[in-house]
């Protein structure tokens, strides 16, 4: 529930006027039983739920002339660097083979039950981050958004990477907590009082999209 206002306000970080949704790495690799994570013991079960949110979320956006922007991570040897795939171990080097997820080209790394329309901008990424070393700022820029709706998972990895380096970068950043998923759900909750208590609104998706609902109303 959003905490800092009242549902029945107009937030004008929501408007469609102002506002981007951004749809975080729902990829079959991040999300699908047969995926790399659920392969490694992380647990998926929950995000069938998540991501019909989000399916229904951004069907609101496009009624509603939000732009929608996809972000997808992928990953090879031209990414992978000795800091990237070493981060989990106590040398310098990586130890073992590299890991297999979202390669570019395969099943993993395309998208997980959702997709984007025709036209709506996809941003691939090869980091945690929606911002490191990509075009998101620059597509932000030119549809003139100031404001980001950020959905996806995983929350306390990709989607908070990507809504902190947002902040950074100047935009009002507010996460949809129940169009996120973690693989666990104290790990999503520890990411929402985060956000909360630090970096913006956390609002649910039905008070997001009440808000454009009236707005359209207000305009007719």
């Amino acid at each position: 529930m959003m905490d800092q206002s009242s549902a029945a306000d107009t937030v004008e970080k929501f408007s469609p006027a102002a506002a981007a949704v951004l749809v975080v790495d729902v990829q079959n690799d991040f999300c699908h039983p047969d995926g790399i994570m659920a392969k490694r013991g992380f647990d998926v079960s929950g995000l069938p739920d998540t991501v019909a949110r989000i399916q229904a979320f951004v069907a609101a956006a496009r009624r509603h002339r939000v732009p929608v922007i996809w972000l997808r991570t992928t990953h090879d040897e031209t990414t992978n660097t000795d800091v990237w795939l070493a981060r989990h171990g106590t040398t310098l080097r990586p130890t073992g083979p590299p890991p297999s997820n979202c390669v570019p080209g395969t099943w993993g790394a395309d998208f997980w039950e959702v997709a984007p329309a025709p036209g709506e901008p996809v941003v691939t990424k090869h980091r945690y981050s929606g911002f490191s070393g990509t075009s998101l700022d620059r597509v932000l820029r030119a549809l003139g958004r100031v404001s980001l709706l950020i959905t996806g998972v995983a929350t306390d990895a990709c989607v908070e990477s990507t809504l902190r380096d947002g902040f950074v970068h100047d935009y009002h950043v507010n996460l949809v907590a129940d169009c996120c998923a973690a693989y666990t759900a104290e790990r999503h909750e520890v990411t929402v009082r985060a956000v909360r208590n630090l970096f913006g609104l956390t609002p649910g998706s039905d008070e997001v999209i009440a808000q454009w609902e009236r707005e359209a109303a207000a305009a007719t």
